[in-house]
């Protein structure tokens, strides 16, 4: 087993670059949207994560950081997407009391209790053309490299890798959920917006801890 911990500071740094990389894909994700919603996907999300990005500038422990992200989401974003991603975080806020730093198992089951959230919130599973599509595979993967004794900067690449295959899948299925849902069979050959700003999200994470590594802390 892995004997790396991820400190706050650590979480601190990937929230802060899932915040720049969420911005910089606000237009991929937009266009997607524009698919099969409204458009606004990418605008809001990056705005939302934007918000939560200048409260995480202050010291906070690890669950007040998942905490801020859920809130500032939920409440900045709106709609369905707001809902899920902030359901994302507040699982993994409320999934440990642990304020000082994480195993990698302790991060992964973290995920999976965001994940959790998710599901009972959406109603979804995964094969509906959601975010889950690329969230629950990567957090399959990331939970499979921590059991495996992984380092946390491979078990991120392959929860990357698998986020990627998820969101890619999505382009092939009809949407069961959410606005697109109504474009029927129409809805199939155009990526879920949701599923891939889980995919930048888990790249702006091994992103993160590369920098981490790379700086020694």
């Amino acid at each position: 087993m892995s004997r790396e911990k991820i400190a706050a500071e650590h979480i601190q740094s990937m929230l802060l670059t899932t915040a720049q990389q969420w911005q910089a894909a606000s237009h991929i994700s937009g266009a997607l949207d524009a698919k099969l919603g409204d458009g606004d996907h990418g605008h809001v999300l990056a705005n939302g994560m934007a918000a939560a990005a200048e409260q995480l500038r202050e010291p906070k422990n690890i669950p007040e950081m998942f905490m801020t992200t859920a809130s500032s989401l939920m409440n900045r974003m709106g709609g369905a997407a707001g809902a899920l991603l902030g359901s994302f975080f507040l699982g993994m806020a409320t999934a440990t009391q642990e304020p000082a730093e994480l195993t990698l198992v302790d991060f992964s089951a973290m995920c999976s209790a965001g994940c959790a959230a998710v599901k009972r919130r959406s109603r979804a599973e995964t094969g509906d053309k959601t975010l889950l599509d690329a969230l629950e595979p990567a957090i399959h993967a990331l939970a499979s490299c921590a059991e495996a004794g992984a380092s946390i900067a491979n078990s991120l690449q392959e929860a990357a890798k698998a986020a990627d295959a998820g969101a890619n899948a999505t382009v092939a299925m009809t949407a069961k959920h959410g606005r697109a849902k109504f474009l029927g069979e129409r809805s199939a050959g155009h990526m879920d917006p949701g599923a891939h700003s889980v995919s930048v999200m888990f790249h702006a994470w091994h992103i993160a801890w590369q920098d981490i590594e790379g700086r020694g802390v």
